[in-house]
């Protein structure tokens, strides 16, 4: 039922109540009257549209099935004859010349090497002495304290001669035991005059040991 015919329905519906309610109210106030006739026309509904079912889908048929492919015969090559290997008679069989075998020589005996020369011997070396008859060569100064305090004892002095007898340098290498005494050495041997070393004839510069005794005995 469309929307168009329930509206219709109700509009009948409603003019049936009306006509109903004034047929009451007029047997209530007025005198009976013979009821009139009426026709009520009812429509027909539009009939609804009728929905065909859905048609089955075609079966689909499956592809026929292929023939198996034949297998394929492969041919294969005659060999060839193989042609016999001539054998060489044993006349005709090549012989390499033998070339003779080199006797092995002997190593030559290694020369020995000629022996070195000897050496020179070192010519003789002489030791610088003082020069006792140089006006420079002063004996050491005995210091006025050391003999009130009769301080006496060697100083071992290291004197480095040059080559022209100066002296080039000087060390004590063993105290005599006080100060004052070394010093004293050391200055007055500083100034002194030396015949330097020599070796084959030729003056050469070398260290030289020199003591020098402080004695008060000696001193008097």
């Amino acid at each position: 039922m469309n929307h168009q015919t329930a509206i219709r329905l109700g509009v009948v519906s409603g003019a049936h109540l009306l006509v109903i309610g004034a047929l009451l109210h007029t047997v209530q106030t007025a005198p009976p009257v013979p009821p009139k006739e009426i026709t009520v026309t009812l429509e027909t509904p539009a009939p609804l549209p009728v929905v065909a079912p859905p048609q089955p889908k075609p079966k689909i048929q499956p592809p026929p099935p292929q023939p198996a492919p034949r297998p394929v015969v492969k041919h294969q090559p005659v060999p060839k004859p193989i042609a016999p290997i001539p054998v060489a008679k044993p006349n005709e069989v090549a012989t390499e010349p033998q070339q003779p075998k080199a006797e092995p020589t002997a190593a030559p005996a290694p020369v020995a090497p000629p022996a070195p020369p000897r050496p020179a011997e070192p010519a003789p070396v002489t030791q610088p002495r003082v020069e006792a008859s140089a006006s420079g060569n002063r004996q050491p100064v005995y210091p006025a304290i050391s003999r009130k305090l009769a301080e006496e004892g060697v100083v071992m002095l290291e004197v480095y001669v040059r080559v022209d007898g100066l002296v080039g340098d000087i060390r004590v290498k063993q105290s005599s035991g006080y100060s004052r005494l070394d010093n004293a050495a050391l200055d007055a041997v500083r100034k002194w005059k030396f015949t330097p070393a020599k070796q084959g004839g030729q003056p050469i510069a070398m260290w030289y040991g020199l003591p020098v005794r402080f004695s008060l005995v000696d001193a008097q």
